[in-house]
């Protein structure tokens, strides 16, 4: 075992390891001893466990078929385990998505003007479509939700009419505005985006990466994240680690951070090629999700860390 781990993974401890893996062996102990009592509390409803049921337990409770089976057995029940159990799991996620995607707008490409100047709040921009409170612009200052991060609001003005904007999406090339009021299209409009509510928004996005290259210089470099929510008032991201942290460990992250802070590391924010930024800064860049667009929009705390 030792030696296949040092093939594979040369760089880290051995002893680093070994403790890992048996906080990984305790977190599965503590996961199977909850598996038993919730399947318990099933099998007191109805003696078989449902296709849809087992699909939650796996993605709620991170419990396999087999060991939902096993327990369901031992237990005098069934569990009803779909054939092709991960091509089944696939389908229910893909038909929560169908759901959600009920309007097919994005057909039209919108310039995403946010990605030439991040300090544009003010633009011009021509409607290619709106119904039913969903406009799309030729061009757009809006920024949409994604990345965990919320999107602008703000207002279009069109004449003496003042729209407000209340949510902004994107869908593969096209970004679609959530609007208080249709426009004829054609119409040129002037879009204002809230300038405090997106500096504030840039401020916790910085402040996510900072706190990730902390955390992962403190803890090891096997810390991912794996995700993140941004605000305007508060923001979290999630790391990938094999235990919870230590009051000691919290407090030597908040230092850290807190003496970067007070460094005044310059932030550098610039649109790369793909593949340029990939050979610079490597996979972790795609933390966030992988890229839609062939230039990527890399932040870069000034030797500290670069995401994209």
């Amino acid at each position: 075992q030792r030696k296949n781990f040092s093939q594979i993974l040369p760089e880290v401890p051995w002893e680093f390891i070994v403790y890992a893996v048996n906080e990984e062996v305790a977190k599965y102990e503590v996961a199977l001893s909850n598996g038993e009592s919730i399947i318990s509390r099933y099998l007191e409803k109805s003696k078989t466990i449902s296709e849809k049921d087992v699909a939650y337990l796996y993605d709620s409770h991170g419990l396999d078929p087999e060991t939902i089976e096993r327990i369901a057995e031992s237990k005098s029940g069934h569990a009803v385990i779909p054939k092709d159990f991960h091509k089944f799991i696939l389908s229910l996620h893909a038909e929560k998505t169908t759901r959600k995607k009920q309007v097919k707008i994005d057909e039209f490409t919108t310039r995403m003007l946010y990605y030439d100047d991040t300090g544009l709040m003010d633009f011009t921009g021509l409607v290619l479509y709106s119904n039913g409170g969903l406009l799309v612009l030729n061009q757009t200052a809006f920024y949409p939700e994604g990345g965990g991060q919320p999107c602008d609001l703000g207002y279009l003005e069109y004449g003496s009419r003042r729209i407000e904007v209340t949510y902004v999406e994107r869908r593969g090339h096209t970004v679609i505005h959530h609007v208080s009021e249709d426009l004829p299209e054609k119409a040129r409009v002037r879009g204002h985006v809230d300038a405090g509510r997106r500096r504030s928004l840039m401020v916790h996005h910085s402040a996510t990466h900072l706190l990730l290259a902390t955390t992962r210089s403190i803890l090891g470099d096997h810390v991912w994240q794996a995700g993140a929510q941004k605000g305007v008032d508060e923001s979290r991201i999630d790391i990938t680690h094999f235990k919870k942290l230590t009051d000691l460990e919290i407090a030597g992250i908040e230092q850290k951070c807190l003496s970067l802070i007070t460094e005044g590391r310059k932030i550098i924010v610039r649109n790369i090629d793909w593949y340029r930024a990939l050979d610079q800064f490597g996979f972790r860049l795609f933390q966030g999700g992988v890229p839609l667009d062939s230039k990527l929009r890399v932040v870069e705390i000034q030797g500290v860390d670069a995401e994209g």
